[in-house]
């Protein structure tokens, strides 16, 4: 079996995307140096021409390309996990960037974990803001359940088996209804799953915060996350 299925999402990043492929392929290149066997999938998603520019010709460097038409970044990573082989999955946006130990760690931290998510130590964000982020450790005694009502404690880019992302698929977001933040109902759904949440020491994102990115749309739509275990309200419409 394939050890870990590496997957790039793009959608209309453009040129932005030349950056995160390189740091994908990077990550990937120090893993299989370490003996972990890597398969790398591009998922397209609905992709503008720009993007897909990005990726012409990158099948003759061993990727995979999977194509969906979800129109959402959640529906792009169900579409790729459906397609992967890899005992374990794990996800990069297509303008963040990886550490470039970030997959070889992560594996090293998760292939005796069990039922556990691994996500980076501090997530960097550049472009509209600038600052860092600690990500909390679920199984640590100090850490507050309730917390993740008010506040999203991870962001998508997970290291996780590939059993549990497809148990638990993303919900698609829609904005027209006030439904968004898709990692924030996954990390929601699966805490409350029993399946615990962890940081992988040594590792960094850098997450790119523009206009037209997800979580900003988010939050100019003044988005809530779909209704979970963690948050059972009940929404009625007028």
């Amino acid at each position: 079996m394939i050890d870990v299925s590496a997957v790039l999402t793009a959608h209309g990043e453009g040129i932005l995307a030349g950056p995160s492929l390189l740091s994908f392929e990077k990550a990937i290149a120090l893993a299989r140096a370490a003996g972990i066997s890597v398969e790398s999938i591009i998922a397209l998603d609905s992709p503008t021409k720009e993007t897909v520019r990005q990726f012409a010709g990158i099948e003759s460097r061993g990727h995979r390309i999977v194509l969906s038409a979800a129109k959402d970044p959640g529906g792009a990573r169900n579409a790729a996990a459906n397609d992967a082989r890899g005992r374990f999955v794990t996800y990069l946006d297509g303008d963040d960037l990886w550490s470039f130990n970030w997959v070889a760690a992560a594996y090293d931290f998760a292939r005796d974990a069990g039922s556990t998510i691994a996500h980076s130590e501090i997530n960097l964000h550049f472009g509209l803001i600038n600052n860092a982020v600690l990500h909390v450790d679920s199984e640590n005694a100090l850490f507050d359940e309730d917390g993740l009502r008010v506040v999203n404690y991870w962001d998508a880019l997970v290291f996780a088996p590939r059993t549990i992302v497809l148990e638990f698929p993303y919900m698609k977001n829609d904005m027209k209804r006030r439904f968004g933040h898709e990692d924030w109902h996954w990390n929601e759904v699966t805490l409350s799953a029993g399946i615990a949440h962890r940081p992988v020491a040594g590792t960094v994102h850098f997450k790119r915060r523009r206009k037209a990115s997800q979580s900003v749309l988010c939050e100019s739509n003044d988005v809530i996350t779909h209704p979970s275990a963690a948050k059972p309200y009940v929404w009625r419409y007028r």
